[in-house]
């Protein structure tokens, strides 16, 4: 076959395949903004008095929602420990490197105690 022809082929397949995964993108991120509406309501329902005790909701078709409540988890670390070490290392003596490693992630901890709710389903 002529490589032009191939070519054209595979751009146009790849084209469509594209739209195709930008218009999922676009029903994914409209889903993803009516959960965090939901969401929202459900953090508001779950600082209610009746609702202090509850962590987790069985749902009928054998997954449940997971309540974290404020405070009680840390969001996701950007940067990984080992990777934050290593430049602290290619920058500094080793001694001073690990004072500072060892004040960041004490710091950075503390950052990460989460002010709110957090919710996940899982799949029983």
């Amino acid at each position: 076959m002529d490589p032009m022809y191939n070519l054209k082929v595979c751009v146009k397949q790849y084209r469509d395949i594209d739209d195709k995964l930008q218009e999922l993108n676009k029903k994914v991120y409209e889903m993803r903004d009516e959960r965090r509406s939901i969401e929202a309501q459900l953090s508001e329902l779950m600082t209610l008095e009746q609702f202090s005790e509850v962590s987790k909701f069985d749902i009928n078709d054998g997954s449940a929602i997971v309540i974290k409540k404020p405070g009680t988890y840390s969001k996701a670390w950007g940067l990984s420990k080992k990777d934050l070490k290593d430049y602290l290392l290619n920058c500094l003596d080793s001694k001073k490197a690990e004072e500072v490693y060892e004040f960041i992630i004490k710091t950075h901890q503390q950052k990460l105690i989460a002010s709110d709710f957090d919710f996940s389903r899982v799949i029983k």
